[in-house]
């Protein structure tokens, strides 16, 4: 499978904030979104699902107010082997981490201090995984 003919659809966005920040709540209402499952990542924080997606995820951080965006996340169903082959010879930086207690792995390629991108594949297990906390906006 070749990246060209690929398909990467929206997953979720990523956003950085307090539990009780105004404007967290603001944005899942608006969007019509539910609180729900979330996997038992190191860290705490929030996944707001549409219907069976969950489309936006909030990572706490207590000291902060603001709602901050962390990343943004799009899913194939590429082979892990193919997306990292691919990602090496464009010579692009990335960090591999893997979703608990589910078969995705995520590679996050940081292009710039505001934007993070983190693509879904399968989980083949090949390659070594980070600790996705280093990856959160401090």
């Amino acid at each position: 499978m070749s990246l060209s003919v690929s398909k990467w659809h929206f997953d979720h966005i990523s956003v950085v904030s307090n539990t009780r920040a105004p404007a967290l709540a603001a944005l899942a209402r608006l969007l019509g979104l539910f609180d729900g499952y979330r996997p038992p990542f190191a860290f705490s924080g929030n996944w707001f699902y549409q219907e069976d997606s969950p489309v936006l995820h909030a990572i706490h951080r207590p000291d902060g107010e603001e709602v901050e965006l962390n990343h943004i996340a799009f899913r194939s169903e590429m082979p892990l082997r193919v997306l990292l082959q691919h990602i090496q010879t464009l010579q692009l930086p990335y960090q591999l981490a893997r979703v608990p207690e589910q078969a995705i792995a995520q590679v996050f390629i940081r292009f710039s201090d505001s934007l993070l991108l983190e693509l879904d594949v399968p989980d083949s297990r090949e390659g070594r995984a980070i600790d996705t906390t280093d990856l959160i906006k401090e």
